[in-house]
């Protein structure tokens, strides 16, 4: 029975090991994994976001990433990734091109101006409808606008 035990935690421990290990470090508010945004998009992104958060201790993060890894699913993915860069009071915004998924992730500290439902109406309502037409730059940039006037 020991055996038993000491066998299912080695497992889940290496699983979560090896999630850990795909996940990447944080380069700064824009980190482009994927390399969808070219320098001077992302320094629009970076500005709009440096704008919407001035006088806030609030964090809104953008992250492109070609694959998954190991993670089942985009949620999975970026609740991880909130975790990992300890991200106390912020929002990942999180796309993957290749994947074709979406996410807003938000920290705890964060649930009572950035709920699950706003979040799907952003993506909705904002995000999705310049993905469709291939415009991933003014989706995410009209996404990180929107989640700055939830925040606010």
């Amino acid at each position: 029975m020991t055996q038993k035990i000491l066998l299912i935690f080695s497992f889940v421990f290496f699983a979560l090991l090896s999630n850990a290990q795909s996940l990447p470090k944080k380069i700064g508010i824009i980190n482009d994994f994927e390399n969808i945004f070219d320098k001077k998009q992302e320094k629009k992104m970076a500005q709009l976001i440096k704008k919407e958060l001035t006088s806030s201790k609030d964090e809104i993060v953008v992250v492109t990433v070609a694959s998954l890894g190991s993670f089942a699913n985009i949620e999975a993915y970026a609740e991880a990734l909130l975790a990992h860069w300890n991200m106390e009071n912020g929002v990942l915004l999180v796309l993957s091109k290749g994947v074709r998924k979406v996410r807003i992730q938000y920290s705890a500290g964060l649930g009572d101006r950035l709920t699950d439902n706003e979040s799907k109406k952003i993506i909705e309502a904002q995000i999705i409808p310049e993905f469709k037409a291939e415009r991933y730059f003014e989706g995410v940039f009209k996404g990180i606008e929107a989640i700055g006037k939830e925040l606010k």
